[in-house]
């Protein structure tokens, strides 16, 4: 794997006709240290950490000894822009393609050292005279592994091993971790509260000894601190002051795996008790800590330094299951300036709801990545089935919303021209034909999506095939493919870790992005109309509808905090749901045809379906269902009409007229809370839809008033597409397909797919949810039997 290192002491060669004379005494001990070059015969685990310990003793070893060190810069002061190209044409597919029995991580501390020596050689390159030796002094000091763990340089930290790092012991504090004197009094027969904190101690020097001072709440700048932080008792002095309560937690306890990053505070990894490394333009801390089901953590330590400014930290708590596996459990924003508090404090699931089984084990991906993006960092963890252990890596991630925004209306207006000209191939489908055909759905399916699905075979007849085709030969079909390339390649840039990860993962595999933090965010992100396949611009190879990220993968799509961590939409009363209906009924109206068809059926499920024609004013009993939805408790709000939004001012219309008596505007909306936490599914034009720069101002709304997820489109819909989309989603959410319970975002993804396997039709791509991916239209009862 490093191969510029042969190639660097054949250099050597060329330079004397006898290395001895060049080296002197050095030779004896370079002629040592090559025989301990590790070769590749049957890799291991420990592999890895043997190149990586070789590599770095032998950057050591050049870099000081003084025969040698003039050599070692000449040669990598010249060559190191050519190797750093050469690594990132060389991403970690081809590499694991080649070397099979490395694991991810394995290849991940491998590329570190790559970067060590890099980033070494360039510091190398520029040093001045003297400088050279101490900054290898201070970066590359050379210690044997303990326990399985070394530091590596430039914050590095390197693993022997492929299972999850062993918890590190706590320090025993200097003084009280936290003063728990003004702690609220718990009320009689209750537990006490507790929180996640984070308090800081300041880190100072007397005669030469270190010491810890006390607690304190206002931070100074560029001051060194002790970070504590665990779950205990409420107290005083807590930079975590948000709403931290740790509640929920099952009785054998939970384990979790903290992961700390900053890019305006610099970690210090001695004297943490936790991992800390540099990568990229950040830095990283974690550790593992279990959180008992009642009473205090154990308290881990992490060393800062803060800048000119005071900065921030982002906080990502995950539960860790019993094999392995992680789930996103919650989120916290530490902002350290003073007052220092908690800037945001996300619970993304209920604790007893964390890391789920399915009663429906064929939609259990094989593959399930988790990609985090805040401050222009991407943060991304994959788990690869029950008996592999997470990977996980953090990169720079520096697009904007600015850069976006073009090829964000790029690819909506390219859409939306294939609608308009092919509306006739998307609108395709006879209600009697896709109730027959879920009735039969075949049992291969499952077979077929076990885990990923490949290339789902075809159950479309001759007449909806022959109309894929046509459609798939047009002009607007390729102008919609490129765009959708053009904004995948912008947003995930060739030769990135991420990007590479994304082009070859299988297809069934699960991709949650979570954007809901920092600047450039864009609240509603169209990825499932990204292509992750480059078109052949010659047309010999027709474009594939599975390289669409939404025929590709099952997306998850977190922009907005979550109001209700519980993925039961009822606790113990069962929930329905209440469905607003466009309310014209001219026969040469498609809309009012199909309301009329969904009116019926929905009437057929016992659920409410409003307005009522025989009563007065329809859209008074529309606006006031959307603001106080009753009988409660209400887990769905669906409405199907038309939207249209011009200068800032949003427009449903449920009648044929454009008078105000068939529209429901911006000021008819409600600001009040819900008083459950629905998910609302918008049926209407271009629901979704938000400008890079701006919310979108219906599913903003929504998301104030508190509810869970939100389904909406993103372009304007053909209308009977619209209207079988919504009945084959509710079809597999509300359990009428199959009793079992399944996910809200696992039931638009077998929707997205069962149009696209049945009738070769890619509608599904025009909707999208956004938030809790795993909700249920079930009770809590029913989700805590997931567990078992």
């Amino acid at each position: 794997m490093f191969e510029q290192y042969p190639k660097f002491f054949r250099y050597l060669g060329t330079r004397s006709s006898s290395i001895q004379d060049e080296l002197g005494s050095d030779a004896a001990d370079l002629a040592r240290l090559l025989r301990k070059y590790p070769e590749v015969v049957a890799p291991s685990r420990d592999t890895a950490i043997d190149y990586a310990l070789y590599l770095k003793t032998l950057i050591r070893f050049g870099a000081l000894r003084p025969t040698l060190a003039p050599l070692f810069t000449d040669y990598f002061g010249d060559r190191v822009i050519a190797w750093a190209l050469e690594v990132d044409a060389d991403p970690i597919g081809p590499i694991l393609a080649r070397r099979k029995n490395f694991s991810m991580q394995q290849l991940d501390l491998i590329q570190l050292g790559r970067h060590d020596a890099m980033e070494l050689a360039e510091l190398l390159e520029h040093a001045g005279d003297g400088a050279a030796e101490d900054a290898v002094e201070e970066l590359v000091a050379y210690d044997e592994p303990a326990d399985g763990v070394f530091e590596g340089m430039f914050g590095h930290t390197y693993s022997a091993r492929v299972d999850l790092p062993q918890a590190m012991p706590s320090p025993a504090p200097e003084t009280p971790v936290f003063d728990t004197a003004d702690a609220d009094a718990p009320a009689a027969g209750e537990p006490p509260r507790r929180d996640f904190f984070v308090t800081a101690h300041e880190l100072s020097s007397a005669a030469g000894e270190e010491r810890i001072g006390p607690s304190t709440g206002a931070l100074a700048s560029e001051q060194a601190y002790a970070l504590r932080m665990g779950v205990a008792r409420a107290k005083k002095n807590n930079l975590a002051q948000g709403n931290t309560v740790v509640v929920d937690v099952p009785a054998g306890g939970l384990s979790t795996h903290w992961v700390v990053v900053s890019r305006d505070v610099d970690f210090i990894a001695e004297g943490s008790n936790c991992q800390v490394r540099r990568a990229g333009s950040f830095w990283e801390a974690s550790f593992d800590l279990h959180v008992p089901a009642q009473g205090d953590s154990a308290v881990h330590e992490l060393r800062i330094r803060t800048g000119a400014a005071l900065g921030e930290l982002q906080v990502a708590i995950y539960a860790v299951g019993q094999d392995g596996g992680r789930e996103m459990y919650r989120e916290l924003t530490v902002d350290l300036g003073a007052p220092s508090l908690i800037a945001r404090d996300d619970t993304v699931a209920a604790a007893s709801q964390l890391l789920l089984t399915t009663t429906h084990e064929w939609t259990t991906p094989r593959f399930h990545v988790h990609v985090r993006l805040w401050k222009e960092t991407a943060l991304v963890t994959m788990r690869r089935g029950a008996q592999i252990k997470d990977y996980t890596h953090d990169e720079d991630w520096n697009i904007t919303a600015a850069e976006l925004a073009p090829f964000i209306h790029g690819v909506r207006d390219a859409f939306d021209r294939l609608r308009e000209n092919w509306s006739e191939y998307f609108d395709a489908i006879d209600a009697a034909d896709l109730a027959a055909r879920l009735a039969e759905r075949s049992t291969d399916l499952a077979a077929h999506m076990q885990g990923g699905w490949g290339s789902l075979p075809s159950r479309a007849d001759a007449v909806h095939e022959a109309s894929f085709q046509a459609m798939s030969a047009s002009d607007e079909w390729r102008e919609f493919a490129t765009a959708g390339y053009a904004l995948y390649n912008t947003c995930f840039a060739a030769g990135t870790r991420l990007r590479a990860m994304l082009d070859e993962l299988e297809p069934g595999s699960r991709v949650d992005f979570q954007w809901t933090e920092g600047s450039g965010r864009v609240p509603h992100m169209p990825w499932a109309l990204m292509n992750l396949r480059m078109p052949d611009v010659t047309r010999v190879e027709p474009i594939d509808p599975e390289g669409f990220l939404g025929l590709r993968f099952r997306l998850a799509s977190q922009a907005w905090a979550t109001h209700d961590p519980s993925r039961a939409l009822a606790s113990a009363t069962p929930t329905h749901a209440l469905n607003l209906l466009y309310w014209g009924s001219e026969k040469e109206d498609p809309v009012a045809t199909e309301s009329a068809w969904q009116s019926a059926e929905f009437a057929g499920w016992g659920q409410s379906v409003l307005p009522d024609l025989l009563q007065a004013d329809p859209k008074l009993q529309v606006v006031k269902a959307l603001d106080q939805p009753a009988p409660e408790p209400v887990g769905v709000v669906y409405f199907y009409c038309h939207c249209s939004v011009a200068d800032d001012r949003l427009v449903l219309r449920f009648g044929e007229s454009n008078d105000a008596k068939d529209r429901v505007t911006h000021t008819d909306l409600s600001f009040r809370k819900f008083a459950t936490a629905p998910m609302v599914f918008a049926n209407a034009c271009s629901t979704a839809t938000a400008d890079p720069f701006q919310t979108g101002m219906l599913e903003s709304r929504f998301f104030d008033r508190g509810v869970r997820a939100y389904v909406g489109t993103e372009i304007k819909v053909p209308v009977q597409l619209a209207s079988k989309f919504a009945w084959l989603f509710f079809q597999l959410f509300y359990r009428r397909h199959d009793p079992k319970p399944m996910a809200a975002g696992e039931a638009l993804t077998q929707a997205r797919m069962f149009l696209w396997q049945q009738y070769r039709n890619v509608g599904g791509l025009f909707y999208g949810l956004v938030n809790q991916y795993d909700l249920y239209f079930a009770t809590d009862a029913e989700v805590a039997a997931l567990k078992e």
